[in-house]
């Protein structure tokens, strides 16, 4: 049985992926210093965490070998002699009845489980969620998906970003002391405070550890983002599959529209902003009558000033021209190249095939 067994739950958006890639390049230092992560690689606790949220796409696009991962996640973390993490963001869709079941189930193979949630203010995650939704597939617009936020305090944005209810739904039946809740300084701080926060909540002294993460989650300029946004609208209907906004959200954006923009940083609306400020507050005065452990402050959920630049709704047509000519030539220069490396390979298979006929070149 494990003696600790640490679940970090999200929020999405909260160097989630920053921690993911570091806590997997020093999975084996991290089991010598007494700290297991069930499984294989990153995809492991995503696919369990499909599981435990029984998201339907993702289910439906498992292999056999994939189907069954929270068991054995569970399974591992019960003959572990230490402590165990489990992480992803995923496991912030949870339904309370969806919680609880996995927090019981984590009971019976641990001494003690622990719930973790990171979360920054409320100004930065509002964009960096709404471009995430770009990237997952939505065509909606900024202002439309801060709308449905503002019109539906239990809509799926709050799902993934209501701080208080999400550590209340994981919080369930575990004592105050046990439920942590990590706060992200604001702009400025070291890229490593999250890293070096995090080892020490779950015991592991990170000396010596590589803490240089192999891959950031891209971020798009207003151009880039509008772009992708676009593509996304225009889109048949039957060709909006999971398998698809895999391809767009990975080659496509990381590869080709990262590159075709300035990455203009875009910001909220003095509207939006003010909104923001006020749901931030009631959040944090919720958070400080609770008993829940804080890293952190939470004054740093709160936003500050309104940044200078400009919203989504102010690119234009031009931008979004520009960055679609530069995305096409770069695609059409990769299919280029793949069409002269599938003729070079092809040259290859016929002279193969000539060779063991004994046919002379």
């Amino acid at each position: 049985m494990a003696q600790r067994l640490f679940l970090h739950v999200g929020t999405m958006k909260s160097g989630t992926s920053y921690l993911r890639s570091l806590w997997w390049q020093n999975h084996d230092a991290l089991a010598r210093r007494g700290l297991l992560l069930p499984g294989d690689g990153k995809g492991t606790h995503y696919h369990a965490a499909s599981e435990v949220v029984e998201r339907e796409d993702v289910l439906a696009l498992m292999t056999p070998e994939q189907r069954g991962t929270w068991d054995r996640v569970v399974a591992e973390a019960a003959a572990a002699p230490g402590d165990v993490l489990i992480s992803h963001d995923l496991f912030s869709r949870a339904d309370p009845g969806q919680a609880d079941r996995a927090l019981r189930r984590l009971e019976g193979v641990s001494e003690e489980v622990h719930a973790v949630v990171t979360a920054r203010d409320l100004g930065r995650q509002l964009p960096s969620a709404w471009q995430q939704e770009v990237k997952e597939g939505s065509a909606v617009t900024f202002e439309e998906y801060w709308r449905a936020a503002e019109r539906e305090p239990a809509g799926q944005f709050w799902t993934h970003h209501d701080v208080p209810a999400l550590l209340g739904r994981w919080s369930q039946g575990l004592p105050g002391e046990r439920t942590h809740l990590v706060v992200l300084p604001g702009h400025g701080a070291p890229r490593e405070w999250l890293w070096t926060r995090m080892c020490e909540l779950t015991g592991v002294d990170p000396s010596g550890l590589d803490a240089a993460a192999e891959r950031s989650n891209d971020s798009l300029g207003i151009g880039e983002v509008e772009v992708l946004r676009r593509i996304h609208a225009t889109m048949p209907p039957e060709r909006r599959t999971l398998e698809t906004v895999r391809f767009l959200k990975g080659h496509f954006t990381r590869q080709v529209l990262v590159s075709s923009g300035p990455g203009e940083r875009f910001t909220l609306s003095p509207e939006m902003h003010a909104w923001v400020v006020a749901r931030a507050e009631a959040a944090v005065a919720d958070l400080r009558a609770r008993p829940w452990h804080v890293v952190g402050d939470l004054d740093d959920l709160l936003p500050g000033p309104r940044p200078e630049g400009r919203s989504p709704a102010d690119v234009t047509g031009d931008e979004v021209a520009d960055v679609s000519v530069r995305a096409l030539s770069q695609q059409l220069l990769r299919a280029m190249d793949q069409r002269d490396e599938l003729r070079a390979l092809r040259a290859e298979v016929r002279k193969g095939r000539r060779a063991r006929r004994g046919s002379p070149d």
